[in-house]
């Protein structure tokens, strides 16, 4: 069932077709293909939810490491949605409950389920995995998943990489206290970071104590320049400022997408002022505060009121010569909206700018590479979901489709060493590039890396 998930194009998916037609016979008689059919394999999966996944995996994990000589002194984590057509009315006791969530792939009205996925820099070669329920919240899954990690590799030296989830204060803390090393990004809603931008977008000036040049992957001769700023310590953390060159180029661009897509919200909005759910000033503030979400800081909104005074009519019925009237006040509203060119101004101060904090011993420069080898998850979690189809999946029951992800990261872990043999191949021959496109031609070193 790996092997057909790794090579298959549906993977899963009529299953004795692929292998009488695929192995040649080669696991076993042709003849024999037939016998692997969707009622069999759908047997084999409730085996092996009820089987001792977690000791397997931790086995198999450490035969990899062993056998090619993994590095695992940097162990990075992040998760991903896996996303679920399909009603899944109720659940399995044990299994992972499938259920809505917050759905980054925007399918709010699918169910989901949530999967944690733990790779090392070498490699990058995933080492465990754990499922969640699909509205788990990523910031609680970090401590034990730490723990998990720290019990498979038998020590708490490794320097544990995660996005900005990884940083609260009950996170870091339980790795600091128990010997553990962490660097993480930091949420620009906490305090030390907020005061320090408003500093620097005031006027403060910033001593750059590191720089740091990396070739862009994407175009040949050009580099991307890093400069650090070691800031004040929160909770007895240290923080390291980021500039990324790279990053100051993109932010322009996207602050003024931010602030054209309010601006053509708010366009949408005015129209429908005074009537059905707009006719309150709260109703209004609401609209507003929904078009303008992610540029709110760079435009001024104003709500303009205006009065009229109108005869309606005491009574019902026909109005007629003896029909007689009251005047009544009515309020209406209209929208007016300028860009506030000095905060966009401040913004700029600090465009390029990303904060750092960690507990560990190594020099700035190494902080940051340490931390740069985080997006090469998201590159793991492509291969998951495009090369070997993770979804959609043909199966009913919470139990089989857990047990089918135990199959999944198998085959992950396989093509990524099978990736890593390749690159250590090439380095040693020497050879820059492989033909690897359907033409023959070649694709260069870094495209194999990812």
């Amino acid at each position: 069932m790996v092997l057909n998930i790794m090579v298959s194009a549906k993977p899963l998916y009529r299953v004795e077709d692929w292998l009488h037609d695929d192995l040649d016979g080669i696991a076993e008689k042709q003849i024999h293909a037939a016998k692997y059919h969707d009622d069999r394999l759908a047997r084999n999966l409730d085996g092996l939810f009820a089987a001792d996944r977690a000791s397997f995996m931790v086995d198999l994990s450490a035969h990899a490491i062993r056998e090619h000589q993994l590095i695992t002194q940097e162990i990075h984590n992040d998760s991903t949605r896996i996303t679920l057509m399909g009603a899944y009315p109720g659940g399995d006791p044990g299994a992972v409950k499938i259920t809505h969530g917050h759905n980054k792939d925007h399918h709010a009205d699918c169910k989901q389920i949530v999967l944690g996925l733990n790779i090392t820099g070498d490699g990058p070669v995933p080492l465990s995995y754990r499922l969640y329920d699909g509205n788990q919240a990523d910031i609680t899954t970090h401590p034990v998943n730490w723990q998990d990690l720290r019990e498979q590799l038998g020590k708490e030296s490794f320097i544990y990489i995660a996005d900005s989830k990884l940083c609260s204060d009950g996170n870091l803390r339980t790795i600091d206290e128990n010997g553990g090393r962490f660097i993480t990004v930091i949420p620009h809603n906490i305090c030390e970071v907020k005061q320090f931008l408003q500093r620097v977008r005031a006027g403060e000036a910033v001593t750059w104590q590191h720089r740091h040049n990396v070739p862009d992957s994407r175009k040949k001769g050009r580099f991307n320049a890093y400069r650090i700023h070691e800031g004040e310590p929160m909770d007895g953390y240290r923080i390291l400022w980021i500039h990324s060159a790279a990053k100051e180029r993109q932010e322009p661009s996207a602050r003024e997408r931010r602030i054209t897509q309010a601006e053509s919200a708010l366009k949408k909005v005015s129209p429908g002022l005074n009537r059905y759910r707009l006719k309150s000033r709260a109703q209004i503030e609401q609209a507003i505060k929904k078009a303008v979400h992610g540029a709110g800081p760079y435009l001024t909104v104003e709500i303009q009121e205006g009065t009229t005074v109108e005869q309606v009519q005491i009574g019902s019925g026909r109005p007629g010569p003896n029909t007689r009237y009251r005047e009544e006040e009515k309020t209406s509203y209209r929208l007016e909206w300028t860009r506030n060119k000095a905060e966009i101004s401040q913004a700029q101060r600090t465009d390029g700018f990303f904060p750092l904090v960690d507990n560990t011993t190594l020099e700035p420069v190494e902080v940051l590479k340490t931390y740069k080898n985080q997006p090469y998850l998201e590159k793991r979690f492509s291969t998951h979901k495009s090369v070997l189809e993770v979804a959609p999946v043909f199966l009913k029951t919470s139990r089989r489709i857990e047990a089918m992800m135990f199959l999944y990261f198998i085959a992950l872990m396989w093509v990524s060493l099978i990736e890593r043999r390749i690159r250590l191949e090439m380095q040693g021959q020497p050879i820059d590039r492989l033909p690897m496109r359907p033409d023959g031609s070649y694709t260069d070193k870094l495209l194999m890396a990812i």
